[in-house]
């Protein structure tokens, strides 16, 4: 691959000169603005790939790829390079790899998968499957009920609407179930873990962790023998706790061992 190319504001260049096969011979275009607000860290330039209105499987390059998946149930891989990837409608499989990414299921029950680098992947609608992998990822199931777990790092979750299942794994995370009767799990590390509305359950894992329950009839347990804050909030709540444990007053039913 030529690593010393220069690509010019506002032309094409063939890949071919780059160093790339035949196989993956698209063109070196602008990267249109995304179906959301598009985040920082998603490249302004990019391999574009289009999908078609049928059940496609796209791979990216070891460059920086955008990739959109358009209507159909397509399979997105987007490898090594700072990838921003589209599903848009359909039941999507798609995979981010190496690199800092950003990967969009849109419509359908998605199932995002981030890689190595610190990731951005956000469900959207649908019943979605999120699963951060390595570094630092920021993951938001979107509207639906979604299965979203950080993988290794200090990641942020985020539920929203929908009664979401969320695991933290290794790493400081930060968890919010949002809306929906929720699941929230920290695991190991130090965790910050909030219900949000909904009658939630928290469970806090191996370390020192803070959890509020929010609104709604929440069942929060935080016996794991380290000294962990708890706050209830509206609604009647009940918790399981160390003795070490702060628990607020605002706690209705607790219970320490």
């Amino acid at each position: 691959m030529n690593r010393k190319a220069v690509l010019t504001l506002g032309t094409t260049v063939a890949l071919a000169s780059l160093g790339i096969g035949a196989a993956q011979a698209q063109q070196y275009y602008p990267v249109p603005q995304p179906p959301t607000a598009q985040p920082a860290g998603c490249p302004q330039r990019g391999i574009l790939q289009n999908g078609t209105p049928g059940n496609d499987t796209i791979n990216g390059t070891a460059l920086s790829d955008v990739i959109f998946g358009r209507a159909g149930n397509d399979r997105i891989n987007g490898l090594a390079g700072n990838d921003c990837l589209f599903g848009e409608a359909g039941v999507d499989r798609i995979t981010a790899a190496d690199g800092n990414d950003l990967a969009l299921g849109a419509d359908g029950n998605d199932i995002i998968t981030g890689g190595l680098g610190d990731d951005t992947l956000l469900g959207e609608a649908g019943n979605d499957r999120l699963d951060g992998g390595g570094a630092r990822d920021r993951l938001s199931g979107g509207t639906g009920s979604d299965k979203v777990t950080g993988g290794s790092g200090n990641d942020t979750l985020t539920g929203a609407s929908g009664n979401d299942r969320l695991t933290g794994d290794s790493g400081n995370d930060r968890i919010d179930g949002g809306a929906g009767n929720d699941r929230l799990s920290g695991v190991s590390g130090n965790d910050r873990i909030t219900g949000g509305s909904g009658n939630d359950t928290l469970l806090g894992g191996a370390n020192p962790d803070n959890l509020s329950g929010g609104s709604g009839n929440d069942a929060i347990n935080s016996r794991d023998g380290r000294r962990d804050t708890v706050t209830c909030g509206t609604g009647r709540d009940r918790v399981t706790a160390d003795r070490i444990d702060r628990v607020s007053r605002n706690c209705e039913r607790v219970t320490r061992r």
